[in-house]
């Protein structure tokens, strides 16, 4: 396989050892809040990936990310601030779904079902994460999953606004693949981004997505 020859070859592990020391060097640490809050005009929280994956979610145990991948964790960060700040809570997905390995799709299809002429030259199948999957985007079960993480963030934040940003829209037309419009799934939100490519999947020329 090239990838575990890569992972194996001198030149790359030395260049990698490079970055990590160089990033290191360049990263301040800090945990107290109300310095941060002091020093900087914005302040940005990432979580882990999908809120299904929440390690607390047993309905899905054991295919979860050992971590917390809700907002509420940082709108707790945030509340403890000295002083009220504006809050915009971003959730982003695909225009369709994605998994790595086993674990619940419950609109898993052939990745043709998606796009046929699609390629993912980064997500390649390896023993660690075995290979990715497909499914049609469910509206309904993103927004149900959204607003349940909404309620708990806004009784720490109650005036947090939620905001959804779109990728792989250029992928599937302009259109989530799957049963709501966009233009429906995004009005549940007070802010939206929706990624902007000039190009199809096919290399042919399409209208950008709107913001």
């Amino acid at each position: 396989e090239k990838w575990l020859t890569l992972l194996h070859d001198e030149g790359v592990l030395i260049a990698a050892w490079r970055d990590l020391k160089e990033m290191i060097e360049n990263t301040e640490s800090c945990s107290d809040w109300i310095q941060l809050g002091s020093l900087y005009s914005a302040l940005i929280f990432e979580t882990g990936q999908g809120l299904a994956l929440d390690q607390d979610n047993a309905k899905d145990f054991p295919h979860l990310t050992p971590s917390h991948t809700t907002s509420l964790i940082s709108a707790q960060r945030i509340a403890a601030l000295p002083e009220n700040v504006q809050t915009e809570i971003l959730y982003v997905t695909r225009s369709y779904y994605t998994r790595h390995g086993a674990g619940t799709l419950l609109t898993e299809c052939p990745r043709e079902k998606i796009n046929p002429t699609m390629e993912d030259h980064t997500n390649i199948p390896n023993p660690h994460q075995q290979f990715l999957r497909y499914g049609y985007f469910d509206g309904k079960a993103a927004l149900s999953r959204v607003q349940s993480d909404l309620e708990r963030t806004r009784a720490v934040l109650p005036e947090a606004t939620a905001a959804v940003l779109i990728t792989h829209l250029n992928e599937t037309k302009g259109e989530l693949c799957g049963d709501m419009p966009l233009s429906q799934f995004t009005s549940s939100f007070d802010r939206v981004y929706l990624s902007n490519c000039p190009w199809s999947a096919d290399h042919s020329p399409i209208a950008a997505s709107p913001t």
